[in-house]
């Protein structure tokens, strides 16, 4: 028999709780395993969420998957790959409460980036090597050393604490450095190409597009 809660951690407060289930429905399309999604309503928030559970050999049910809201969001595939699960990495550390991790592995994503323009030294030095070089701005060089910086107090014993505020913003600026550094800047390019190559249509008239012109003769009276 189904119990009417489930213990699940809510993807909207993060929390780790005993969800109430609002309604259940089974699904079987005959290829691989039963399964039943179900509405589960989080006793903190509180918000809705939707998981999905497997039937294991006819009688165990396995563990709660999320399927809404979803759980991750896909990261451009502009971003080198090795970036990406390092923020990938960054994102379960948060999802599991670890949020000193969180920091240190946003820190490895910013010097990831780094790495990947060739910038050496520091970390600090080498942030200033890619403004210098005119790949960031002064305002993105902030934000990646503010990043740099909280990674720092949670790499190292007795450093300032991590709060769950602090990783999520670290979080969701790392995210945005790599968006600048790798999918707006790359899609900036390409249009300016495009734009550089596209040819205007021909107009009617002279060869510069302007319309023709004629000798006006004197004007009768």
């Amino acid at each position: 028999m189904s119990l009417p809660f489930l213990m699940a951690v809510c993807p909207t407060c993060q929390r780790p709780v005993a969800a109430m289930e609002d309604r259940s429905v089974s699904y079987y399309d005959g290829e691989g395993l039963p399964c039943r999604f179900k509405l589960m309503c989080c006793s903190a928030c509180p918000q809705a969420f939707v998981v999905l559970q497997e039937l294991y050999a006819g009688q165990h049910w396995g563990q709660p998957e999320l399927m809404w809201p979803s759980a991750t969001k896909a990261l451009n595939q502009a971003i080198p790959f090795k970036i990406r699960k390092e923020l990938s990495e960054a994102t379960q550390c948060f999802k599991a409460g670890q949020y000193t991790a969180t920091a240190v592995m946003v820190r490895r994503v910013i010097e990831g980036v780094c790495r990947s323009h060739n910038a050496t030294g520091t970390p600090f030095k080498a942030l200033d090597d890619l403004y210098e070089r005119g790949l960031i701005d002064k305002r993105l060089l902030e934000w990646a050393h503010g990043l740099r910086a909280l990674g720092n107090d949670g790499a190292h014993f007795g450093g300032k604490p991590i709060t769950r505020q602090d990783a999520e913003d670290a979080l969701t600026l790392a995210e945005a450095v790599l968006n600048y550094m790798y999918v707006f800047t790359r899609q900036y390019e390409e249009f300016k190409q495009r734009r550089a190559e596209s040819v205007p249509p021909s107009d009617e008239g002279t060869s510069n597009g302007s319309a023709p012109t004629c000798e006006l003769g004197p004007v009768s009276k």
